[in-house]
């Protein structure tokens, strides 16, 4: 069970060639440096786990020991990523107000499982293991933009989006929709033709299972041309480190505020957050506000409800108080899977008293406005962050 010294550099920057760049501390990265060392005094002091049994668990860890990590800084993932906990900000191009957003949290870095031990054997189920993870002991739900970089390509030309941005291109899926207009506001080369070169042999990539073509790449190009023409200056000139910014900016003041008005931690996953289930109204709530604050428009951009076996749909409400409740919550814990959760309860305990920091672990819509009302602003612990 290691921990992450307090004293490391949480404030990154990056030139064009991804290469760390030295920089002179300014106003911006002074008062980043003190929110994120703020955030992460907190995320330290929650118990964030996986609800896994020792099968399970076994089968995670010997498939990311096997896997190079995806972070940005190809750290390789290991036994430890529990503790993995803290975040870092990593701005790219030798700018400040380029790319930003946030890495680290062991979160982050699971991916979906293709199989899972049923009885001892594997059985091909994809599952998404984020969809386990706990927070202090209490189930969690995700919330996620919706189109969320079309949004923002929308709300700063000054355009309505009115439909799905990413259907109706051509004969492509949602899927591949999504994924061929993201690759375009990201691809930038020394000109146009290089970066649509880029954005081609990108895609081709994408879908080699599916034999995508050159000729194939170029028609899905055409029809996103074709689909946004008020967005063509868009494409092909990196934009996608400029909406980063901002959404990194939005995933900075909700985390903030999750923390300094309602004392609970919220999990990033750049356009997506985790957070405990009865968090679940307020996170939205956050997420619309910030969203309209940093990008200056009146309609926040939509958001979803990932999946989650653990989430009770309004259906299965009705069915429980019909005929009971769904499952059975009081299922022993693997021996393994105890020892590991009493490590990390008692490391975020020692984190929680040395900062003297309190979660609040129910929200109830007639008690919340209440509670944490501006009149009782002295009530709250750990206020002392700058908010951006």
């Amino acid at each position: 069970m290691l921990s992450i010294s307090s004293d490391k550099e949480v404030i990154i920057l990056k030139d064009k060639k991804k290469k760390f760049k030295p920089y002179k501390d300014t106003a911006f990265t002074r008062t980043a440096r003190k929110q994120l060392q703020h955030i992460n005094r907190h995320l330290e002091a929650a118990a964030i786990d996986l609800d896994l049994n020792d099968d399970e668990m076994t089968y995670l860890l010997s498939k990311m020991r096997k896997i190079e990590s995806e972070d940005i800084d190809d750290d390789p993932k290991h036994l430890s990523m529990f503790t993995n906990k803290t975040l870092r900000r990593v701005f790219s191009n030798s700018s400040f107000k380029l790319h930003g957003r946030f890495y680290g949290g062991w979160w982050q870095n699971i991916s979906e499982r293709e199989k899972q031990i049923i009885d001892g054997k594997e059985v091909k189920v994809p599952v998404r293991y984020r969809e386990n993870i706990t927070i202090n002991g209490d189930n969690t739900v995700e919330l996620d933009y919706s189109s969320f970089h079309p949004k923002m390509l929308h709300d700063l030309a000054g355009i309505e989006m009115t439909d799905d941005p990413y259907v109706g291109i051509g004969d492509l899926d949602r899927d591949q929709g999504k994924s061929i207009f993201n690759i375009m506001i990201n691809s930038v080369g020394e000109d146009k033709a290089a970066s649509r070169d880029i954005a081609i042999g990108a895609f081709m990539k994408k879908y080699r299972d599916e034999r995508m073509t050159k000729e194939g790449a170029n028609e899905a190009i055409e029809a996103v041309l074709e689909r946004h023409p008020r967005l063509k200056k868009c494409f092909f000139s990196g934009k996608g480190l400029k909406l980063m910014f901002y959404d990194s900016q939005i995933a900075n003041n909700v985390m903030l505020r999750a923390i300094d008005e309602f004392q609970t931690v919220v999990l990033p996953v750049h356009d997506s957050f985790i957070c405990i289930m009865e968090f679940e109204e307020e996170l939205r709530q956050l997420m619309e506000e910030e969203y309209i604050e940093v990008m200056k428009t009146k309609v926040p951009a939509g958001i979803d409800l990932e999946h989650s076996d653990y989430y009770v749909t309004d259906e299965e409400k009705s069915y429980e108080e019909e005929y009971g409740a769904l499952y059975d919550s009081d299922i022993p814990l693997d021996p393994k899977q105890k020892l590991r959760q009493a490590a990390l309860e008692k490391q975020a305990g020692e984190t929680r008293k040395k900062y003297r920091i309190k979660f609040e672990d129910a929200f109830k819509p007639e008690s919340v406005s209440d509670k944490y009302s501006p009149q009782n602003e002295d009530d709250v612990i750990c206020t002392n962050s700058d908010s951006t």
